[in-house]
């Protein structure tokens, strides 16, 4: 056992205060979390240079080799020409007010073609030297190059030239950096000096730099222009007396890039990490780096190429050769618990709880915490103390305040006593040293009351007496998951395979109203304030009922959000009920609005456990979640989930982006027409909140009866759309105001027999006439000929075309892909990516994604998805086989093989082999 504890509050209280400041030193982003993006996940490139996000929403990398763009689902590359001399790597990004993009790297400037989505020459002739800095203002893009300012009117279409040397090779003339100030002008930097370009009269104001390094960066902020040097820190030079200020050194001083947001600068260094200062004393806070570990998002690397905060309060981090990182978007709605020094459960799954004041016993996967707030007492207890360290079940006893009951997994039932810290084994006749306890609770009797894998026990004063199986009783077979009492003293028993209710020490079966849950695997029952009970099934609706059961039914969720795994049901002070799920936190008015929180909103995961939550004096709800012990305060409770309209940004059809095709219709809704070869097709959204997962529901109009749920990537993809007329209307999960519609137009293909057939037919009626009339014709001569006796000399006929001939790919050429491709799935193993896209695939098959669709589509006659999934279900078969199955989840099994979600797994696996996951484990395991 490891046992601390303060010698005083005092020095707790002083520890506590130390703590406080160093978080509030250390912290930029309290519980924010990195996400990281490399070319695994779509990159041109590790090194990247700028970051740049456009008025759309849209985040842009200049990598070393490329451009690149994001959403927050996934990264487009744009890829400049072969032909040039010079480096690739990007070095600036901007979309003009008209909305083309534009990118400047050692080679000259560029423009992205939307048509072919390509990076062409823009200006070659002109703007031959490199482009180190792009603005806009209105309908100018300012290009900083080697050469001096040039100046694009995109109204006009004409480029002209700025020198601030008529030596154009001077070092007056080679700008490094802009940045516009408001309305008013623009400030450039070149090498030494900084200048100031007026809108109004075209005239141009220089300083001087006060120190020797040359200038790289700026950054505009609350009156005071920050240059940033290679080598010199960071300058101040304040607008208002126009005077520079003393110098900010930062780390090596190397600066890489300058971002301000509110009342704060963030400083980006090569080699140093990163730097946040106040701007109204140019003192810095705080410091971001690789070396720190205590801080909430230590660097990958302190190389850092570029960096920016957007609007969001994001900081993206562009890296060397260690691609992106981003902090992920997250409300504060929710508290993570941690005790300084002893425990944080942010990498714990709390699977149960009991508080009682000040103190907290917390059972996690990783085995017993006991903490005491008010001494500063605690204590750990894990394997070999127990026999297993997965703590499913923790109450109190009623003949102790001190004592408490713990149940394990396979590890059977203990006893905690809080004063002494003494944790003892229970054994009885019915419960062995290898039972697993799935429940404990207090019945009206002041017995405890055990759900275990042997069925339903009795304690009477820590001694057995009751137990109840299949055998002995009415209670269903199987594991007794949940025991509950409601407000007039009947226990409900939840089983494997059904209900049982417990009166008077009996257990019955048989006294349900037909069309109720009863032979349902329920693993939750809740009574609300109005004595309503609600029972959650395994997988599926949720019920609610009166005691009476005269009246009950499905609880209105909503859509598809019924199909969740509800892992647990708690009511608030205000009546309100929550639902803790494998997709999010639900709230619930009861009367039928309800709203889904994820991790969006500050939940680390959004896996909660089968943790019974606990409401405290204060109305705080305690929930256990994959990722830490959550807490909700009652001032929360009441708030939104934090949301953004939705955002179609591509539509595929076979692997192809169809985008050019999207055209706006009456109303505002998005049309796309889509030809009738193509048969299988993704519709890409983001919301631009940069999170996951992110909670879609979605319907096509004439295909689904119902809403259909997406969690994660936000790909919805329809294969083998028949012809005609459809409208996809998509929305935020919970939040109908957010619905928007995509109509498409699937034409109906050509038909050439059809055709072949009208042509035929008229053929033969242009014959019949022609035929007709040569016989009127030489009947007509023949009468001639007869009356001169001349000869009649008959006319050949010219016909025959060229048949109609179609190309794909032959056969064998298909058993060459189809080798090469089965090699790689079983070498490779790319499919445990869960993101695995269809271009990465055929890249690595050395083909392209139109030939790795009609392989499969038409080859195989299998979907791309079908395809990967097999694999990634063949992958959960052999994990089954060699590892101990015990100690993982399915969902975390399902994550190894590369699903992206529970359902899709059980969705596919069930598909495959006929029977769910957790059938085949228990036929299967060791």
């Amino acid at each position: 056992m490891n046992t601390k504890a303060s010698t005083s509050n005092v020095v707790r209280l002083a520890m506590l205060l130390i703590g406080s400041w160093l978080a509030f030193s250390v912290n930029v982003f309290p519980q924010a979390t990195l996400k990281s993006l490399t070319v695994k996940d779509g990159l041109s490139d590790q090194l990247v240079n700028t970051i740049y996000k456009d008025s759309l929403g849209y985040v842009w990398f200049g990598t070393g080799t490329g451009l690149d763009r994001y959403d927050g689902n996934r990264i487009m590359n744009y890829t400049f020409p072969e032909s040039g001399n010079g480096s690739l790597r990007v070095k600036s990004v901007v979309r003009a007010s008209d909305g083309s993009v534009y990118a400047g790297n050692e080679q000259g400037l560029f423009k992205l073609e939307q048509k072919d989505n390509k990076l062409q020459p823009f200006f070659p002739e002109e703007i031959s030297s490199p482009v180190n800095a792009l603005a806009k203002y209105q309908a100018n893009v300012y290009i900083g190059t080697r050469h001096g300012l040039y100046i694009y009117d995109s109204d006009t279409r004409k480029l002209t030239q700025r020198l601030f040397d008529k030596d154009v090779m001077g070092p007056e003339n080679e700008i490094s950096a802009i940045i516009v100030d408001g309305h008013r002008g623009l400030w450039i930097s070149t090498q030494h000096t900084v200048k100031y370009l007026s809108f109004d009269d075209n005239s141009v104001a220089s300083y001087k730099s006060p120190v020797t390094a040359s200038i790289t960066h700026l950054g505009l902020g609350k009156g005071t222009l920050y240059l940033g040097t290679y080598g010199g820190g960071v300058i101040p030079f304040h607008l208002s007396e126009k005077k520079f200020g003393q110098v900010i050194s930062v780390g090596n001083n190397i600066i890489t890039s300058i971002s301000v947001r509110d009342d704060c600068m963030y400083i980006a260094t090569d080699g140093e990490g990163i730097f946040k200062c106040t701007l109204t004393g140019d003192k810095v806070i705080t410091h971001i780096s690789s070396r720190r570990k205590t801080g909430s998002i230590p660097l990958h690397s302190n190389s850092v190429y570029s960096m920016l905060v957007d609007d969001l309060g994001l900081m993206w981090v562009g890296y060397y050769q260690m691609g992106v990182d981003y902090t992920l978007n997250s409300g504060h709605l929710f508290g993570i618990y941690e005790y300084p020094g002893f425990l944080d459960t942010r990498t714990l799954a709390v699977r149960s709880l009991a508080l009682d004041g000040p103190r907290k016993l917390i059972g996690t996967r990783e085995g017993l915490f006991y903490i005491d707030e008010a001494t500063g007492r605690t204590a750990s207890f894990e394997a070999p103390q127990l026999r297993s360290n997965l703590i499913f079940a923790i109450a109190p006893s009623p003949d102790s305040p001190t004592l408490y009951y713990i149940g394990t997994y396979n590890g059977g039932l203990y006893t905690l006593d809080m004063n002494t810290l003494t944790l003892r084994s229970v054994e009885t006749a019915s419960l062995g040293e290898l039972t697993s306890i799935f429940d404990i609770q207090c019945g009206p009797d002041g017995n405890i009351w055990l759900g275990t894998s042997q069925g339903l026990t009795c304690l009477s004063k820590g001694k057995e007496v009751e137990h109840y199986n299949h055998s002995n009783s009415q209670l269903p077979e199987g594991n007794v998951y949940k025991i509950f009492f409601d407000s007039t003293g009947r226990g409900w028993v939840c089983t494997e395979n059904g209900l049982a209710i417990l009166t008077n020490n009996q257990l019955v079966t048989g006294r349900f109203p037909k069309g109720f849950v009863d032979k349902e695997k329920i693993r939750n029952i809740l009574e609300d304030k109005e004595h309503n009970l609600y029972f959650a099934p395994d997988r599926g609706t949720v019920y609610k009922s009166d005691l009476s059961l005269s009246t009950f039914g499905p609880m209105e969720l909503g859509n598809e959000m019924s199909t969740m795994v509800v892992t647990f049901m708690v009511e608030d002070r205000n009546g309100v009920i929550w639902l803790g799920t494998e997709n999010g936190l639900i709230r619930h008015d009861k009367n039928g609005g309800y709203s889904l929180f994820n991790s969006t909103d500050g939940l680390p995961n959004t896996v909660f456990t089968m943790c019974q939550p606990v409401v405290d004096e204060e109305g705080t709800i305690w929930m256990g979640n994959n990722n830490g012990l959550i807490q909700l305060s009652q001032a929360n409770a009441g708030r939104q989930p934090l949301v953004s309209s939705l955002n179609l940004t591509d539509v595929i059809a076979d692997g192809l982006s169809v985008w050019e095709r999207i055209s706006k219709v009456d109303g505002g809704a998005m049309k796309v027409d889509i030809e009738p070869d193509e048969r299988d097709l993704v519709f890409i959204f983001s919301n631009f909140m940069y999170t996951a997962p992110f909670n879609i529901e979605y319907r096509m109009e004439g295909l689904d009866k119902a809403w259909r749920r997406g969690v994660s990537s936000i790909a919805i993809r329809y294969a083998n759309l028949p012809e005609g007329d459809y409208a996809l209307s998509i929305r935020l999960a919970g939040n109908p105001a957010s619905e928007q519609v995509i109509r498409i137009h699937k034409s109906v293909p050509f038909n050439w027999l059809m055709l072949l057939v009208t042509i035929l037919i008229a053929g033969f009626v242009v014959v019949g006439i022609w035929v007709g009339k040569k016989l009127v014709h030489a009947k007509q001569v023949k009468q001639a000929v007869e009356e001169s006796g001349a000869e009649a000399v008959p006319v050949p006929v010219d016909s025959g075309k060229e048949p109609y001939r179609t190309s794909s790919l032959s056969e064998k050429e298909c058993k060459r892909l189809l080798k090469s491709l089965e090699e790689i799935m079983r070498t490779q193993k790319p499919y445990t990516t869960p993101d695995l896209k269809s271009s990465q695939l055929a890249g690595l098959i050395g083909t392209t994604s139109y030939n790795l669709s009609f392989l499969l589509n038409q080859y195989l006659n299998k979907s791309y998805y079908d395809y990967v999934n097999e694999f990634r279900v063949e992958e959960f078969k052999r994990l089954v086989a060699t590892v101990d199955t015990t100690k993982y989840t399915l969902s975390a099994l399902a994550e190894k093989c590369g699903f992206s979600s529970r359902a899709s797994f059980f969705r596919h696996f069930k598909l495959v082999t006929g029977i769910t996951p957790s059938e085949y484990v228990k036929q299967h395991q060791k």
